[in-house]
């Protein structure tokens, strides 16, 4: 009898399998099954891949068989995109493009520190790049804080002052509200109004500003600070005072009885600041001479009950201080007024207010004489 042979190809699935697979292994006994094919060999799992629904996977440049899917596509063991081989297809942009991360940045093919599109330079050599240096040609700074020609000293002082800050009133815009733009404690212009100028005008009669209670005699120290143009006119008059009359209610006016005031003119060539709690004597700072009228200047009252102490500046320097054993909570403020007195008899103020500030904590005399270095229009306080 004859025997009959089928072509491989007639064979169905399952017996091919056995062909490839089963037959494969009978010429080569010595090897351990599954076999691993050597980098020349030919394609069995390519065969396989066929079989599966997918045309058989492609040698690699030395050879190598490369396993396809179902949909025939190069699988590479690590996910990526196939790069260009010996004799395959460049990658777009030139032979290197498809490992640049910046391939439109001919300087950089990784994005760095910086960025594509950015050199990494560092020009004052801090050890900061450029791009991320507030102050990049300012070796001692990398953040620009109160700007970065400012000292360490001023630094120091600069952030002093915005870290205590509690109040501010720059006294813009129009209307009767006084905005507080650093707190919720705005307040309210009574008898007169902003107009745009940056200026609150005391010129005539009962004008002056009514802040919300309670402000100082919550704190432990205090600085107030005030920027004013004085224009002259008689003794007594306020830039500001807090506290209360003798009959502790808000509103009243008659004779002080708790309060914390400052004069530009006392009934002699002095500024006077004072401190006063009920039934006790004023404690009391004269600082020669008065306020020149029609001079802008800076003054600042500070009381410190943790050194004890009540002192007062006029244009960034010290004018005199005072030995401060009381507390602020010793002050009943249900009248806050900036350009009034709690004394019936005494002045309005006449001039007009540039600026005026609340300090939770007691400044320095660095710190006082920074504030007056850079004037009314402090654009570093500004939120």
């Amino acid at each position: 009898m004859s025997r009959i042979y089928s072509p491989v190809w007639a064979l169905p699935a399952f017996a091919l399998f056995t062909v490839l697979v089963w037959g494969g292994c009978a010429t080569q006994e010595d090897v351990p099954f599954p076999h691993t094919l050597d980098a020349g060999g030919a394609g069995v799992a390519g065969a396989l891949g066929s079989v599966a629904g997918g045309p058989a996977g492609g040698a690699g440049a030395g050879g190598a068989a490369v396993a396809s899917g179902g949909g025939g596509s190069p699988a590479l063991p690590d996910g990526g995109a196939p790069s260009a081989g010996a004799g395959g297809a460049p990658c777009s942009g030139g032979a290197a493009s498809c490992a640049d991360a910046c391939p439109n940045d001919p300087a950089k093919t990784a994005p760095g520190v910086c960025g594509c599109g950015k050199a990494d330079t560092d020009g004052d050599g801090d050890g900061t790049p450029d791009c991320t240096d507030e102050c990049p040609t300012n070796k001692a700074k990398i953040k620009a804080g109160c700007g970065c020609a400012t000292s360490a000293a001023d630094e120091a002082s600069c952030q002093a002052l915005i870290g205590g800050l509690a109040h501010r009133y720059a006294f813009t815009g129009s209307g009767t509200t006084l905005k507080d733009s650093k707190g919720t404690a705005d307040a309210a212009a009574v008898n007169m109004s902003l107009s745009n100028t940056g200026n609150l005008e005391f010129s005539t009669g009962d004008q002056y500003a009514d802040l919300p209670n309670a402000l100082i005699s919550k704190l432990t120290n205090v600085s107030l600070e005030a920027w004013v143009t004085w224009q002259g006119g008689d003794a007594w008059q306020r830039i500001f005072d807090f506290g209360e009359d003798s009959t502790g209610a808000e509103n009243n006016r008659s004779t002080g009885r708790s309060y914390v005031f400052l004069s530009p003119h006392g009934d002699g060539n002095f500024v006077r600041a004072v401190f006063r709690k009920p039934a006790a004597t004023e404690v009391i700072i004269d600082s020669m001479p008065s306020l020149t009228i029609g001079d802008p200047a800076q003054l600042v009252l500070v009381l410190d009950d943790d050194k004890d102490l009540m002192s007062l500046y006029v244009n960034g320097a010290a004018a005199g201080s005072a030995a401060f054993v009381d507390h602020l909570s010793a002050v009943n403020d249900v009248n806050n007024w900036l350009g009034r007195s709690q004394f019936a008899t005494d002045p309005a103020f006449v001039g007009n207010m540039q600026d005026f500030r609340m300090y939770s904590v007691a400044l320095s005399a660095a710190q006082v004489a920074y504030s007056f270095s850079k004037g009314a229009d402090a654009t570093y306080l500004t939120p």
